[in-house]
């Protein structure tokens, strides 16, 4: 038998997940609207696979998050860190950082770009 009370806690978030993913989508659109599809798309390939590997320790989904941020030229990756940073990126930075995720060398390169 099922427990009633998480049936209860499922109902009740559902509003709050609703206004979440809206609130994704107008966030997606302005990135594209400002910034072009391209990098819409980085921001998408990395928002996914951060996911993944949080959730599900995924090390496919960490080897291609790695290999993303190790990829972007400095300038590219400042732009992506800043469109990240509007939509609550702290928070994933939190969970990957204590994951033991370390993307080396990103920051000084950060530093040098901006």
């Amino acid at each position: 038998m099922s427990n009633p009370n998480a049936i209860r806690t499922e109902d009740k978030d559902l509003p709050l997940r609703d206004d979440i993913r809206l609130l994704g989508r107008i966030l997606g659109d302005t990135v594209r609207e400002q910034s072009g599809e391209a990098v819409f798309d980085t921001v998408e390939h990395i928002r996914q696979n951060s996911v993944s590997f949080c959730r599900n320790e995924d090390v496919t989904a960490r080897g291609e998050l790695e290999a993303t941020l190790n990829s972007l030229p400095p300038t590219e990756a400042l732009q992506i860190i800043r469109k990240r940073s509007v939509s609550g990126p702290a928070q994933a930075a939190a969970r990957v950082a204590s994951s033991g995720c370390q993307f080396q060398g990103r920051s000084s390169a950060m530093r040098r770009a901006g």
